[in-house]
């Protein structure tokens, strides 16, 4: 079999895409003879140019990607850094005694191993990963966890009977993590059930942080579950100073 140019598998891995909205590491590595390294490499760079995002093991399209939903994997493999480092700054804003809500997510799931140094704590999560980062912990903190219904691409309980927890209850703090941002859209995700519980955490919170790394600002995704209207502070890693004067004039404080 005859091998590609580099630019000849690029031209034919949109064309898959855009006949099936998904690709495979492990297929175009069959199908093209090369490695699964050079295929990575491929698409590290079509992702660049804006014709992809990259997933576990493979890519979808990018017209496609407003509606799909990352797995958990998926957004844990990316911005590794970043994420922690949100996820530091954001456990620096929590205080002894504060009632505070934890939305499952890569980022909101950093702050928890920053915790170390306070004890007296009531957290509420709808992340299976939060509450047992928490039991790493070794203290006693005081964890409301809400059922509901289990999605298992982003481990998270969503639905009906989680909302209808969540309505009972009043936190201090909500730190929440969004798929997309930009200033006209707002915060997005992909999936309704993620939106619709993102909405009643914002509802009972008396402040409400929204964590955010560089890499979804500009992204917008199929639901919209906030604007700036609807949050107090944004965490993120980066950020230009048009967004930082366009969040600011919204009255949200901005935190690097």
């Amino acid at each position: 079999m005859i091998k590609l140019f580099a630019e000849e598998r690029k031209e034919k891995i949109i064309k898959n895409l855009n006949k099936y909205n998904r690709v495979q590491v492990k297929e175009l590595s069959n199908e093209f003879n090369v490695s699964e390294v050079t295929i990575r490499r491929d698409l590290g760079e079509l992702e660049e140019g804006g014709y992809l995002l990259r997933t576990h093991g493979g890519a979808v399209s990018v017209s496609f990607s407003k509606s799909y939903e990352p797995s958990f994997e998926d957004k844990a493999d990316k911005f590794k850094e970043a994420k922690r480092e949100i996820g530091y700054k954001a456990s620096q804003l929590i205080k002894e005694g504060d009632t505070i809500l934890i939305d499952a997510g890569t980022t909101t799931l950093q702050i928890v191993g920053k915790l170390k140094n306070i004890n007296k704590l009531t957290l509420v999560t709808n992340s299976f990963d939060i509450f047992n980062e928490v039991k790493q912990l070794g203290r006693e903190i005081e964890v409301v966890f809400i059922g509901g219904t289990y999605k298992y691409n982003t481990r998270a309980f969503v639905g009906s009977l989680a909302e209808k927890t969540l309505k009972e209850l009043r936190v201090d703090k909500a730190f929440l993590g969004s798929n997309g941002f930009t200033i006209s859209d707002g915060f997005t995700t992909p999936d309704l059930t993620e939106a619709s519980i993102k909405k009643v955490m914002i509802d009972i919170a008396q402040e409400v942080y929204m964590l955010v790394d560089h890499s979804k600002l500009g992204k917008v995704s199929f639901c919209k579950f906030a604007g700036l209207k609807d949050i107090d502070y944004f965490v993120t890693d980066q950020l230009d100073k048009q967004y930082i004067t366009k969040i600011e004039e919204a009255g949200v404080e901005v935190i690097l």
